[in-house]
């Protein structure tokens, strides 16, 4: 009954439906049969093991105005097609119950529908059965381990030449057939940027090319420090494990989930803050919907599955506040800003002559130094902040009886060579 015919239909890779006509041109009992032989699902990667099929199977018996006349079977009758195993060499045979199907008609034409379904609860079973025993899939550990491999440290400590010469055109980036990995064109070692991507890496190259600013920017270290408390970075790390389970360093105390004891308490850290919009406490507090459309926490409300499934950008600057150097950086660039930008002009001056033009020799601004190095144009701004600082300089630079660890340096204003 109901062999592959023209009538077939195949809906995706889901269900196959097929259709046919029964006359009856006498009225008696008749007699429905169906039959199908499964097959196996075997993959390299799980070795001695065979995935047999799984499926619904309804089928229905109706008269011209579609009502069933299968007794009791008011919406045809439906039965499940196998069992979940892994088996090589079980029963892949089936057969319709009752067999056969006996139906008494009167005189007319009939409609006779099959429908065959891959069970979904099978899907899920077989896929979890396929993750867990397959050997060819990569831990973590593998993945971070290949991707370290791949890495091109050269890159690190770039200058303005070498980083606008890495970092090239947009056109080297926008090739969207060398990023999809269905693409034949596809490059595992291509970089794809969108506009707003390149834009941002073309705009920390420019940083580098500030005369002013060759050191690390405050922007830069603020982006350095949120990377590293995002969902993977160096204190937001965490593990899946075989059952889906996040398994998360709770005993790291640098960690955003450290699970410290807070009163009668543990509460993980990325708990123990409030998450407002632009990080700014007067601001209303982020909230998440859930998948189900209706559900809202606050992120400090979120499980760790949920922090990570939903996390967005946008908590970064409250998150920033449990990074272990959010103090001092915060400290740094709101005060200490000049000095920064002072120290690393500084620290792309390559000869002593510079030196001594740009007024760098006299950093506190002292009037009594000897020549060439009075000049007084240029005092360090961290001297400006903090006076108590100058008089530490000062023995560094001109005090011949100061004494450093026992020994006896060469001051700058008193034993350096003329320039």
């Amino acid at each position: 009954m109901l062999s592959t015919n023209k009538y077939d239909t195949i809906n995706a890779i889901w269900q196959i439906k097929a259709t046919t006509s029964h006359f009856v041109a006498t009225k008696g009992d008749h007699f429905f049969t169906y039959e199908l032989d499964r097959q196996y699902l075997t993959d390299e990667c799980l070795p001695d093991l065979c995935y047999s099929c799984v499926y619904d199977l309804n089928i229905t018996v109706t008269d011209a105005c579609g009502v069933s006349m299968i007794p009791d079977y008011e919406n045809g009758i439906t039965q499940t097609v196998g069992t979940v195993d892994t088996i090589c060499g079980g029963e892949l045979h089936f057969e319709l119950n009752p067999e056969p199907l006996e139906i008494n008609l009167d005189i007319g034409t009939y409609i006779v529908n099959k429908t065959l379904t891959i069970n979904t609860k099978a899907i899920k079973d077989y896929w979890d059965l396929y993750v867990k025993q397959n050997t060819c899939i990569k831990t973590l550990d593998d993945f971070e381990e290949d991707f370290l491999a791949d890495v091109d440290f050269s890159t690190c400590g770039l200058d303005c030449n070498s980083c606008n010469e890495k970092l090239g055109l947009y056109t080297d980036h926008n090739d969207t057939a060398k990023a999809n990995p269905a693409n034949l064109s596809y490059d595992p070692n291509y970089v794809y940027l969108t506009q707003d991507q390149y834009d941002i890496a073309l705009a920390n190259c420019d940083e580098l090319c500030d005369d002013e600013q060759t050191g690390i920017s405050c922007d830069i270290y603020k982006t350095m420090l949120q990377a590293d408390v995002m969902p993977g970075g160096q204190y937001a790390k965490y593990k899946v494990d075989e059952t889906g389970s996040y398994v998360l360093n709770t005993d790291d105390r640098y960690s955003i989930f450290y699970n410290p004891t807070v009163g009668d308490e543990h509460v993980l850290y990325y708990k123990s803050i409030q998450y407002h919009i632009n990080g700014d406490p007067l601001q209303p507090e982020i909230v998440v919907t859930l998948d189900d459309g209706v559900t809202t926490k606050h992120v400090d409300e979120l499980s760790p599955e949920e922090f990570d499934k939903y996390f967005d950008n946008s908590w970064l600057p409250s998150l920033i506040q449990l990074h272990p150097e959010y103090c001092r950086s915060n400290f740094l660039c709101t005060n200490l800003s000049g000095a920064l930008d002072y120290n690393n002009t500084i620290m792309n001056i390559n000869n002593a002559q510079d030196a001594l033009d740009g007024g760098y020799y006299n950093p506190t601004d002292n009037d009594d130094i000897p020549a060439p190095f009075d000049l007084t144009n240029n005092k360090d701004p961290l001297f400006i902040f903090d006076d108590d600082q100058i008089a530490v300089m000062e023995d560094y630079l001109i005090d011949e009886d100061f004494d450093n660890n026992g020994t006896n340096d060469a001051y700058i204003w008193t034993a350096l060579p003329m320039v």
